[in-house]
């Protein structure tokens, strides 16, 4: 008996974070989509540039919300779930294919966003969280930011995170 003791109390300081993750959330933080406005030179396509600050974005969200304790799946992963569903339409759009993407995961949350490029001063910073199971909305954000550049987007980013989209999601833990 005392021995046993002796094992859980040297296990104690690792037991408790262990619990404390299987407790928190997963979710999956898909890529963000770019939606142009029809009168830039070829909408459909994203820059080099464009993508470089969606990927910046999506870096902050899935860092923030590993911070703050929830269990975030691997970027990697979530790029070839996507790439596997082959949605075929944009995913804020798709009609739940985000959901089969977080399922297919292991997800209880998948985030999904968008930036809206109106022009190059008028930019919007878009997030919904969907349950997986239910498909009801946990938490959404939005921010409207100025210039098109990777300084704003990154403070708007930021913005989304601390004043908004963290708040909301830890609200429904």
């Amino acid at each position: 008996m005392t021995g046993l003791v002796f094992v859980a109390a040297a296990l104690g300081p690792w037991a408790a974070p262990a619990r404390a993750q299987a407790a928190a959330p997963h979710v999956a933080v898909l890529p963000l989509e770019l939606l142009k406005a029809d009168y830039f030179p070829d909408p459909d396509r994203v820059t080099a540039a464009e993508q470089t600050r969606l990927d910046m974005v999506a870096g902050m969200i899935r860092e923030r919300l590993a911070a703050e304790g929830y269990l975030v799946a691997d970027a990697a992963a979530t790029r070839a779930a996507v790439q596997a569903a082959s949605p075929g339409t944009w995913l804020h759009r798709c009609n739940g294919c985000e959901r089969d993407i977080g399922a297919r995961l292991g997800a209880r949350w998948v985030l999904v966003g968008w930036v809206q490029l109106v022009s190059n001063l008028i930019v919007n910073l878009n997030v919904v969280t969907y349950d997986v199971g239910t498909g009801e909305r946990v938490a959404q954000a939005f921010v409207d930011l100025r210039g098109n550049n990777e300084r704003s987007w990154r403070r708007a980013t930021r913005y989304l995170l601390d004043r908004i989209l963290v708040a909301r999601l830890n609200a429904k833990r």
